[in-house]
Parts: C-alpha cells; structure tokens; sequence
C-alpha cells in the first residue's frame, strides 16, 4: 500500500511538471507570436476565419494613397439581411473591439489620419482603423456592401517606405497627389509601364513612358486608347502584346484593331 502510495505521488510530481511545462511553451509562443497571431488566434476562438492572399491596404501619406502590400491577412463573413452604411461595422462589433483591446496592449496607437470617425463617417468609404507602431500597420476594415454577406478584413505590413518610394513617380506623374486615387504597377516592357488606378470603389488603367528620370502619360482609360493617344509612340508589338492593347478608338471610324 505504502508502495503505491508513493508512485501515486511520483505520478502526479510527473503529471504536474509536464503540464507546467506545456503551459510555459504556449505562454512563450503566444508572447513570441506576431500582433496578427495573437489576433487571429482570439478572433479564430468564437468564429471561423479564412486567410486572404495577395492582399493590401491603403494608407494616406504626404498627400497621396499608398497602396502597401500586406505581409498577413485573414477576412470575416457574415450574413445579415440589408443593413444601412453605418449598422454594418455592429456585425462585427465584438471582433472589432478584440483587435482594438490587442493592438492597444501591444503598443500600437491609432493613427487617426488613416481611420474613420465613427460608423457613420464615409471618408472612405469603408470603416477603416488604422493602427502604427514603428514601421508596422495594421488595418481594421469592414466593408459596408451587401454582397450576400458583409466582410470584415484585418492586415499588416511593413513596407510604407518602399511602396511609397515605388509609387511616388507614378502618381506624381498622374497628378494624384491629395485625390482618393492610388496605383500598382501592373506591366513593364522597357520604357513603358502599365498602371492600375484604383480609387474606393471603381478604377482603370494607365500607359506611361519614363523618358530620364520623368514619366510621362500616354493615356489613362477603362478603355481601349484613343489613336490619336498612341501614334508616333513606337510602342514595340511585344508592349503591345503584353499590355493587351489590340486595338485603338478613332473618331468617326470606332475602335481599329491593330493588324498584329
């Protein structure tokens, strides 16, 4: 009897140490995990999440939108009948408010250039909060659309800098600075680049040529360009090709397409 006593007690000390042990080493990867672990793990605890690739936000900076790729980003769905602009961002008041609590925990401050108000506040268009520590963002954004569900996105990144640095010349060039437009670069072919324009809902497409150390805008359309646009350009087939442009508009004749 004593005997078993004792390895009952050996038994437990074992028992107790290795969930000691397994404790510490969640403790430790939740304390080494990134602001956006922490929060899709929360928010993954009380509803189902789904990773988002590819993704980006946009952040004000110097008078121009910036679109700046995201390192992380997971997306919300939820279906609701028809809601005004402002019920929406009460779908997800409860996620919301758990990455406020961790973002806020974890140093971040809100930078209310890059945020909406209140609910109510369509500045831009979606209800955005933008949070800042150091060079990383990360970004609350609950679109207000009825798309048969309404979503809330949550991203982070770290390059501002260099996408600011790569986007500058081309937005300077489409004189974009203080405008709800921003831009990615979708192709280049030598001397010729093509742009996507993005605005908050809607776009269209750009075709600049840097000439030294300038770029210089052939024609910005949803479009197909105007002949008139493109001729005299030299534009190579294979710019051509790559940038889809098969065709140009004439006046009176319509759209001409290339014989390629």
């Amino acid at each position: 009897m004593k005997n078993n006593k004792i390895i009952l007690i050996f038994l437990g000390v074992i028992l107790t140490f290795i969930l000691v042990l397994f404790f510490n080493k969640d403790k430790n990867n939740l304390e080494n995990s990134t602001i956006f672990e922490k929060i899709k793990k929360e928010i993954n605890k009380k509803i189902n999440i789904e990773n988002k690739k590819d993704s980006s936000f946009t952040w004000f900076k110097n008078g121009y939108i910036i679109l700046v790729p995201a390192d992380d980003s997971f997306y919300i769905k939820k279906n609701n009948d028809y809601l005004e602009f402002n019920d929406v961002p009460n779908l997800f008041e409860n996620e919301i408010n758990t990455s406020k609590t961790i973002l806020q925990d974890n140093g971040f401050i809100l930078n209310k250039e890059n945020s909406s108000k209140n609910f109510s506040d369509k500045t831009f268009y979606d209800y955005i909060q933008s949070y800042q520590k150091d060079y990383e963002l990360c970004v609350i954004k609950i679109n207000p659309d009825n798309l048969g569900y309404y979503q809330m996105n949550f991203s982070c990144g770290n390059s501002l800098s260099q996408a600011y640095e790569e986007q500058l010349p081309f937005l300077d060039a489409l004189n974009y600075k203080n405008t709800n437009n921003f831009v990615h670069l979708i192709n280049k072919s030598g001397d010729f680049y093509q742009i996507g324009i993005g605005s908050y809902r809607g776009g269209s497409t750009a075709v600049l040529k840097k000439e030294n150390d300038f770029y210089r805008v052939l024609y910005t359309s949803q479009e197909g360009p105007n002949c008139e646009e493109i001729e005299g350009e030299n534009i190579p087939k294979e710019t051509l090709d790559l940038f889809k442009i098969n065709g140009c508009w004439k006046e009176e004749k319509g759209f001409i397409k290339f014989d390629l």
